[in-house]
C-alpha cells in the first residue's frame, strides 16, 4: 500500500513539472510576440563606398563636404584659412538638398542660383560663374579659384558687384590656361597664382599691379615673354621659377628688389637689363639661366645674393659697379666668365665666388679686400692673380686645382707667405 501511495505521489509531481514547463514556454513566446515590430533602417557595409552624407561628411583625405552642391575645402584649398569647424554648423531638421535647406550659424551659407557664400575668419568666400572669390566685407575682392574650362581667360573687373583687386594664392594654379588678361583694377598677384600653368603663353599684367607674389608664374614653361609694368615695386621669390621658355623680360625702373630664385632655371633667357632702381639681387635670382650671355648691373645695386648667377654657362662677362658692397657665396659659381672687375667697395671675396669658372684666367683683387673665402677660385682657369697686402686671410682650397697659377703681390705680405706655404709661384710686384 505504501509503495502504491509513493507511486501516485511521483506521478503527481511529474505532471506538475510538465505544467510549469508548458506555462513557462508560453510566457516566453508571449514576451517575444509583445515586442514592437523591428524595421531595418540602414544597412552598413564598411567595405563598400558609402553614399555622400548630404549634411556632413569627413573622408580619409581630410576633405569636408557639406551638401550635395556645396564647395569643398581640403588641405590644399587655401593656405591662409583653416578647415571648416563642425562646431559652427547648424543643420535643418529636414534636408532635401535644395538651396534653401542649409544654413550655418556662425559661418553663414546661403545658396542663390549658382552662387555659394561662406564666411570664415574675416573673409567671405563666394562662387559665381567660373570664379571663386572672397571678400572681407569692405569691398576688397580677391579671385581665389577658377572652375571654368576656357583656355583664354579674361578676368572680370568686377564680380559679386565689387571690384576685383587681387589674384589670390594659387587661384589659377595648374590650370590649362593658354592666355590670361588681368583687369586694371588688380593691384597684387598672389603667391603661386598661376603656378604650373604649363600651357600659358601670354599674360597681360596691367600697370595697376604693384606686387608679384612668390612663385606667381613658376613652372609656366610655355611663357615666352613678359612685360612687368612700371607700377610694380617688387618681384617675389621664385616669381618666374623654371619658366624655361621665357626668352625676354622687361624689368621697369620702379622695381627695387629681385627676389630669391626669381628667374631660376629660365634657360631660354639670353639677356636681362636690371634697372637702376634695383638695390638688391636675391639668392639664386638667375641661377641655372644657361642661355644668359650678358647682364648689366646698375650702380644702384648694393648686394648680390648667394648663387645669384650660379650655373650661367654662357655668361662670359659682367660688370660689377662700385655700389656693390656684398657679393654672396657662389654668386658666379660654374659660370663662363672670361673677365671680371671686382670693385673697391667690396671688402671680402666670398666662398666659392668664382668656383669652376674655367674660362677665367686673370683677376685683380682691389685694396679694399681683407679676406678671400674658402674655394673662391677652385677649379677655375686662373693662371695669374694680383693680391694686395690688405689681404690678411686666405681660406682653405682657394686655388684648388689651379696648377698653372702665379700670385703677384707685395714682398713680405700675407699673400707671399700663403704662396710659399702652398707651393704656388709668387712674383713680387
Amino acid at each position: 500500500m505504501n509503495k502504491f501511495i509513493t507511486f501516485l505521489t511521483t506521478i503527481a509531481l511529474l505532471l506538475s513539472l510538465c505544467a510549469c514547463t508548458a506555462q513557462s514556454d508560453n510566457s516566453a513566446l508571449m514576451d517575444l510576440d509583445d515586442l514592437p515590430d523591428l524595421t531595418v533602417v540602414e544597412t552598413v557595409n564598411s567595405s563598400a563606398n558609402p553614399q555622400p552624407d548630404t549634411q556632413n561628411q569627413d573622408n580619409s583625405s581630410g576633405e569636408k563636404v557639406r551638401g550635395d552642391d556645396v564647395e569643398r575645402e581640403d588641405d590644399n584649398f587655401n593656405d591662409d584659412f583653416d578647415d571648416w569647424d563642425d562646431d559652427d554648423v547648424e543643420h535643418e531638421d529636414s534636408f532635401d538638398g535644395s538651396s534653401d535647406d542649409w544654413r550655418w550659424d556662425d559661418d553663414v551659407v546661403v545658396s542663390v542660383d549658382d552662387s555659394y557664400y561662406y564666411w570664415e575668419d574675416d573673409f567671405e568666400y563666394a562662387h559665381e560663374g567660373d570664379f571663386k572669390y572672397r571678400s572681407d566685407g569692405s569691398g576688397r575682392v580677391e579671385i581665389s579659384g577658377y572652375t571654368g574650362k576656357k583656355l583664354e581667360v579674361i578676368i572680370p573687373k568686377t564680380i559679386g558687384g565689387m571690384p576685383v583687386t587681387s589674384m589670390g594664392n594659387s587661384a589659377f594654379a595648374f590650370s590649362d590656361l593658354t592666355s590670361v588678361t588681368i583687369p586694371d583694377s588688380v593691384t597684387s598677384i598672389g603667391n603661386r597664382a598661376f603656378e604650373g600653368c604649363m600651357g600659358l603663353t601670354s599674360v597681360i599684367i596691367p600697370d595697376s599691379v604693384t606686387s608679384i607674389g612668390a612663385g606667381a608664374f613658376s613652372h609656366c614653361t610655355a611663357l615666352t615673354s613678359v612685360t612687368i609694368p612700371d607700377s610694380v615695386t617688387s618681384i617675389g621669390n621664385s616669381a618666374f621659377y623654371n619658366c624655361t621658355g621665357l626668352m625676354s623680360v622687361t624689368i621697369p625702373d620702379s622695381v627695387t628688389s629681385i627676389g630669391n630664385s626669381a628667374f631660376y632655371n629660365c634657360t631660354g633667357l639670353t639677356s636681362v637689363t636690371i634697372p637702376d632702381s634695383v638695390t638688391s639681387i636675391g639668392d639664386s635670382a638667375f641661377s641655372g639661366c644657361t642661355g644668359l650671355t650678358s647682364v648689366v648691373i646698375p650702380n644702384s645695386v648694393t648686394s648680390i645674393g648667394d648663387r645669384a648667377f650660379y650655373g650661367c654657362m654662357e655668361l662670359t662677362s659682367i660688370t660689377i659697379p662700385n655700389s656693390v658692397t656684398s657679393i654672396g657665396n657662389g654668386a658666379f659659381l660654374w659660370s663662363m666668365l672670361t673677365d671680371v672687375t671686382i670693385p673697391d667697395s667690396v671688402t671680402s671675396i666670398s666662398e666659392k665666388l668664382f668656383y669652376g669658372c674655367k674660362e677665367l684666367t686673370s683677376v685683380t683683387i682691389p685694396d679694399s679686400v681683407t679676406s678671400i673665402g674658402y674655394g673662391a677660385f677652385a677649379f677655375s682657369g686662373l693662371t695669374e692673380i694680383t693680391i694686395p697686402d690688405s689681404v690678411t686671410n686666405i681660406g682653405d682650397s682657394v686655388f684648388y686645382d689651379c696648377p698653372d697659377l702665379t700670385i703677384y703681390g707685395v714682398s713680405g705680405s700675407y699673400a707671399e707667405e700663403y704662396a710659399d706655404r702652398n707651393g704656388i709661384d709668387f712674383v713680387v710686384m
